[in-house]
Order: C-alpha cells, then sequence, then structure tokens
C-alpha cells in the first residue's frame, strides 16, 4: 500500500509538472505575442 501510494504520488508530481510546463510554455506564447504587439502598435503609434 505504501509503494503504491508513494508510485502514484510520483506520477501525480509528475503529471502536475508536464502540466505546469505546457501551461507556462503557453502562458509565455501568449504573454510574449501580446506583449510583442502592444510594443509594434506603440512603436507606430508614436511613430504617426
Amino acid at each position: 500500500y505504501v509503494l503504491f501510494f508513494k508510485s502514484f504520488f510520483g506520477e501525480g508530481i509528475g503529471a502536475a509538472l508536464l502540466i505546469w510546463r505546457f501551461f507556462s510554455y503557453f502562458a509565455n506564447i501568449i504573454f510574449g505575442g501580446l506583449l510583442t504587439a502592444h510594443e509594434i502598435g506603440f512603436k507606430s503609434r508614436s511613430r504617426s
């Protein structure tokens, strides 16, 4: 029972890390795209 709990707990941590990795990856893409679009809009706005 203890070994089963340990293996289940370990897999749970691995799954959580995997989900967090995907989440941070997509968050970086989304926030990076927003910041890039904001910078481009700001530059074009200040230029005109």
